[in-house]
This record gives C-alpha cells, structure tokens and sequence, in this order.
C-alpha cells in the first residue's frame, strides 16, 4: 500500500487494518522462512 507523504500522523483505523496485521505475522515469518536459512548457512 502507498500512502501520500503527509505530515499528520496515522490514523488509528490506518493503523488497525494495515500495521497491526503486518507486526501480528512478522514473528511467524521469521521463523518459518528467515531463520531456518540462516541456520542452514
């Protein structure tokens, strides 16, 4: 998602329904696809 270089802050409906998704699947990422392969090397 782009979102328009503005100086007022986000928006806390902004924040739920595209950051908090995002930080929620960080985590499982890592350690399904990231540490693993750097494990492996």
């Amino acid at each position: 998602m782009l979102r328009k270089c503005t100086d007022e802050d986000i928006s806390d409906e902004e924040c739920e329904k595209v950051i908090d998704p995002f930080y929620d699947n960080y985590d499982s990422y890592l350690e399904e696809y990231v540490i693993p392969e750097v494990i492996a090397f």
